[in-house]
């Protein structure tokens, strides 16, 4: 809505400045600054998905608790082991999947939804480029990831996170065919960046507040190695996490 109501007031002015201003001196600059303005609101809802301006996504949660999210899994080795720390800390988390990734491990599905997490739709093949396919090829893509996911735990999701975060109105169009939603973040780790556990769990920690919800990736060794001292440290600042009641309904209207 947010982007159609932009183009509108775009095109409305362009035909002003055209109508108004077509043999003025200032014509081409005042063209230029709206044109400037446009790509900059534009390119600000591509890459921010808080903004909600392509589509609505939910960036955080309604209770005051916190909820951890995983991208880009499963991975054989890491993902085994954040499950043990949610299990011994008793917190319920989403794992948005890759569906190449799922055909390979199999059984990790399997036990994260037997562990009481939910999973989420990360497209099939996590291409890059995703943002820039069209609507048919981005149906596909997102199609593809849910018979995977079907076929391998006959479950369905409907929850979904796009790669790289970069939000369009292909995937408004998408998401809203297959009545799907789409998950953003409150806080995004960059464990992609972070080469420490400590300095990863330093930046959580100050950063976790109420109703966040956590942005990690269950591929790393970085965030593996961070996530029990992360929860403990963040306990003792009284932030509570999702648990197995919660989790259960987390996106309920």
């Amino acid at each position: 809505m947010k982007h159609k109501i932009n183009l509108l007031v775009f095109v409305i002015l362009l035909l002003i400045t055209v109508l108004v201003m077509y043999k003025e001196n200032l014509f081409l600059t005042i063209v230029s600054i709206i044109c400037f303005i446009f790509l900059v609101i534009l390119t600000t809802g591509v890459l921010f998905m808080k903004f909600n301006y392509f589509l609505k996504s939910i960036i955080k949660l309604n209770s005051n608790h916190v909820l951890l999210t995983f991208d880009d899994g499963p991975h054989p080795k890491f993902t085994p082991i954040i499950l043990e720390i949610l299990s011994k800390h008793n917190i319920k988390a989403i794992f948005f999947i890759i569906g190449n990734k799922v055909k390979n491990n199999p059984k990790i599905v399997k036990r994260i939804i037997d562990e009481g997490h939910l999973i989420g739709n990360h497209s099939q093949n996590h291409n890059p480029m995703i943002s820039l396919f069209s609507k048919s090829k981005l149906m596909k893509e997102i199609i593809s990831a849910q018979n995977t996911i079907k076929e391998i735990t006959s479950t369905n999701t409907n929850i979904f996170r796009p790669p790289v975060g970069y939000t369009n109105p292909n995937y408004a169009f998408v998401l809203q065919k297959l009545k799907i939603k789409c998950i953003g973040w409150t806080l995004r780790s960059y464990d992609t960046i972070y080469k420490t556990p400590e300095k990863l769990v330093k930046r959580l920690v100050s950063k976790t507040k109420p109703k966040s919800i956590i942005l990690l990736h269950d591929n790393l060794l970085v965030t593996a190695s961070a996530l029990d001292k992360y929860i403990n440290e963040t306990k003792k600042n009284g932030i509570k996490f999702v648990s197995s009641n919660e989790i259960k309904k987390i996106f309920d209207e």
